[in-house]
């Protein structure tokens, strides 16, 4: 077995290892989203994982948003462009309630805010666009652009 030894010079951070991964599988991704900051960047906004599927009609997107209330999300959709932004309200602390006699002790679960953008190979129907939230999951029905055919004239 083989074992190179971790330098500080080759050791990747979680930041730098998370952002190499989704670079690698952003890319594949047609119109590759245009980056958005990551869970521990300066703005605190959290990257929300998505899957995407496309049929003649339309594509469907089908994103993460957990503890998300149908109020605090946010989708603009101009061109091929679409961005989504949430913000996820802090569930109160125990000893918030005033009702109860327990103690907090270690607390992970606060308040988030979600961001992402990406960019689609086709014209969006602005007009037509369909979101629904159930459960945590955000689901984007998001029509294509019908091109309009040229009128056919006939010359006289």
């Amino acid at each position: 077995m083989f074992v190179i030894p971790m330098t500080r010079s080759t050791a990747f951070t979680s930041r730098q290892l998370a952002r190499s991964l989704d670079q690698f599988f952003n890319d594949g991704f047609e119109g590759k989203p245009e980056p958005t900051k990551g869970a521990n960047d300066d703005d605190g906004a959290h990257k929300p994982r998505l899957d995407v599927t496309e049929n003649a009609t339309a594509y469907t997107v089908h994103m993460d948003l957990p503890g998300v209330g149908k109020d605090e999300v946010r989708v603009s959709v101009d061109g091929r462009r679409v961005t989504v932004q949430a913000r996820a309200q802090a569930t109160p602390a125990p000893d918030d309630a005033k009702l109860t006699t327990d103690k907090l002790i270690h607390r992970e679960r606060l308040a988030a805010h979600y961001a992402r953008s990406f960019v689609l190979p086709t014209e969006l129907d602005e007009a037509d666009v369909n979101a629904k939230l159930e459960h945590g999951v955000l689901a984007l029905t998001l029509p294509k652009r019908t091109l309009k055919t040229a009128a056919k004239i006939t010359v006289n």
